[in-house]
């Protein structure tokens, strides 16, 4: 699919037809750890709450693992998955903070 749009930088006017997958990011995938699930309920709750997010294509979170694996449009989306998690009273971390 091709979109035709109009950039305005600086003052000037660029016109242009760009394809619509190149103006994406790639898609961000991360496993976090996750302490404090102790049942399928918690479990459930992750998923359905960050899958329900804009941004978010996929949370498979697991409380036998301790962790969640969560595919994300771009990694502002996967900050915000991140930080519900974490405001839902579950404490996560990544591997960039290990």
């Amino acid at each position: 699919m091709i979109v035709k749009r109009l950039l305005n930088c600086s003052g000037i006017v660029l016109a242009g037809c760009l394809f619509a997958s190149c103006c994406t990011e790639e898609p961000v995938t991360r496993t976090v750890r996750i302490e404090g699930m102790h049942c399928e309920k918690c479990e459930a709750s992750i998923e359905e709450s960050i899958a329900a997010m804009d941004g978010v294509r996929l949370c498979d979170a697991s409380f036998e693992g301790g962790n969640a694996v969560i595919t994300a449009e771009n990694p502002a989306a996967m900050e915000l998955a991140i930080d519900r998690i974490r405001m839902m009273q579950f404490t996560v971390s990544t591997s960039e903070e290990e």
